[in-house]
């Protein structure tokens, strides 16, 4: 006596597109993130002119230095966004079609 037992269906999720450069992903970021520590740095070397030319107490320039660091900070998650939302955009041309990257996701309005 053999009982036919049905298949349990299987959902297939659609896999997530592999990078084929992660190597350039990463060279990317770390020049990124280096760009923005030699910004900060040069903030920081600054504080001398900054305190002669535009007559700033000393005990001030820290604040300078901080609130030109939280001010970047700031702008660069605030354009990442729309940045992310132009690329989404722009990848409808042939030369973004030839990427290494999958598309960005795109977000209903």
């Amino acid at each position: 006596m053999s009982t036919s037992e049905p298949m349990p269906e299987t959902t297939s999720e659609p896999e997530e597109p592999r990078l084929r450069r992660p190597g350039l992903v990463l060279a990317f970021l770390s020049t990124a993130g280096f760009m923005t520590f030699l910004d900060v740095s040069i903030v920081n070397v600054a504080p001398p002119t900054i305190e002669d030319e535009i007559h700033v107490p000393s005990t001030h320039l820290p604040h300078i230095v901080t609130t030109y660091g939280m001010v970047l900070g700031g702008f660069l998650l605030l354009c990442g966004r729309p940045a992310t939302r132009s690329a989404a955009v722009s990848c409808s041309r042939p030369a973004c079609r030839s990427s290494p990257w999958p598309p960005p996701p795109r977000h209903s309005p």
